[in-house]
């Protein structure tokens, strides 16, 4: 039977009568053809996948988001623990003890950015931010961020005034002459009579460990040390190897913690704090040594 084919205009309907197409009726070039569109140009405005950002697929966005969303409790720098204190260890609520456990690490390869670790894990910076800082300091650092700037990234990142200023001190607990094998659980004890009285459950500070070595010569890490359950912690967001709150990813021994040998400890603190203060600023910029 020889085929017809309709006149223009018009088309064939499903029992294949010729009928005028009507304006505006939608044409079937949409169709997928083994995978394909006949039409890819409309094609394209009606099947193309939605692209998402790279970056809100990595684990660290995803726990970003888990752990310091707006959903979540709003991050305070806490003003005082005792009527009477004037100056105070510069400490933050955090929302969850998991948030330390389930870290995820900034970058696959860290080395001298333990300050941008240390604040993600407390969520004082944009994720974004800190994925750039940690890539760029880790290739062309030199010894990370100083203590001056911290002071100012603390500054800014809680709207603190030139009266409510921020200061940074060294705990002196050891030196290259006594610094023995035997040290280590005294260190630790030593820095849980130093700060216990002083950090809120429920918060956490950060602080500066000094490494001292043999030759006389010196380096520093930060680290983040945290109370939960009326017990002080210890804990290294710069670590690749993830242990449980029993294992040296997280403990109550210091030395745990950091493996090599540590000596004293800075904090920060603030003066005059007569209010609470909520973080205001996550995307301010923080200068590392390079």
């Amino acid at each position: 039977m020889k085929r017809t084919r309709c006149p223009n205009g018009s088309r064939k309907d499903k029992n294949g009568i010729c009928v005028k197409k009507v304006l505006g009726e939608t044409q079937i070039t949409q169709e997928r053809v083994n995978g394909t569109c006949k039409n890819k140009r409309e094609c394209n405005k009606t099947t193309r996948k939605k692209r998402v950002s790279s970056d809100r697929q990595t684990p660290r966005s995803i726990y970003a988001r888990k752990y310091f969303d707006n959903k979540k409790e709003t991050i305070y720098l806490l003003d005082k623990i005792h009527d009477d204190t004037k100056r105070v260890l510069f400490q933050v609520n955090y929302n969850d003890v998991e948030q330390f456990l389930n870290y995820e690490n900034l970058h696959h390869n860290p080395k001298i950015d333990c300050f941008f670790q240390t604040i993600f894990s407390l969520g004082l910076q944009d994720v974004k931010n800190l994925k750039k800082y940690s890539r760029q300091v880790n290739k062309h650092g030199k010894s990370g961020v100083d203590s001056n700037n911290i002071k100012l990234f603390i500054k800014d990142a809680f709207g603190l005034t030139d009266d409510e200023p921020v200061e940074f001190s060294i705990y002196q607990m050891t030196n290259h002459a006594n610094h023995s094998k035997r040290s280590s659980e005294v260190i630790s004890k030593k820095i849980h009579k130093k700060f216990n009285a002083n950090l809120k459950n429920g918060y956490a500070t950060i602080i500066y460990v000094e490494r001292l070595y043999n030759n006389n010569t010196k380096s520093g890490h930060y680290i983040v040390m945290y109370k939960y359950n009326n017990q002080i912690y210890f804990f290294d967001p710069q670590k690749k190897t993830r242990k449980n709150v029993n294992g040296i990813f997280t403990s109550t021994n210091i030395q745990d913690v950091l493996i090599d040998r540590s000596g004293n400890i800075g904090y920060f603190t603030i003066d005059n704090l007569k209010s609470p203060k909520p973080l205001l600023n996550t995307t301010c910029p923080i200068n590392y040594v390079g």
